[in-house]
């Protein structure tokens, strides 16, 4: 499993989504990992130790930047999910597509929804 972690403006870890290493390398491959510049900064882990990382700064620019592609992935990955499924499926096509795409989306949208939150100012994306 790897992690994508969440930070509040005071530099403590508030949300980590963790994620299979093939949704990470998805998401490594895609536009997620080249939206904002890393910097490594200070901050305090859960054991209130300081360490540095390489940090996103969710300011507006790349805020509304990763909420367009996480939005615009969501939407991808429904409208692969009904090509698999085609016009008529059967209740083994929907039960096996539904458990697996619906993970996905799941975590694209949890991500997401940390994204629009203002109360996070900083993304850690690396493992």
């Amino acid at each position: 499993m790897l992690d994508i972690f969440f930070y509040s403006k005071d530099r403590k870890k508030q949300e980590e989504v963790l994620l299979s290493e093939e949704y990470f390398e998805l998401l490594r491959q895609s536009e997620f990992f080249k939206i904002g510049e890393e910097t490594e900064k200070k901050f305090i882990d859960a054991d209130g130790e300081t360490q540095e990382l390489p940090v996103v700064e969710l300011n507006h620019n790349n805020r509304e930047k990763l909420q367009q592609f996480f939005e615009k992935k969501i939407i991808q990955e429904d409208n692969k999910m009904l090509d698999k499924l085609g016009d008529s499926p059967s209740m083994q096509e929907l039960k096996n597509s539904h458990e697996k795409d619906n993970h996905l989306r799941k975590k694209l949208h949890e991500i997401r929804k940390y994204v629009e939150n203002y109360d996070y100012q900083y993304l850690v994306r690396n493992p």
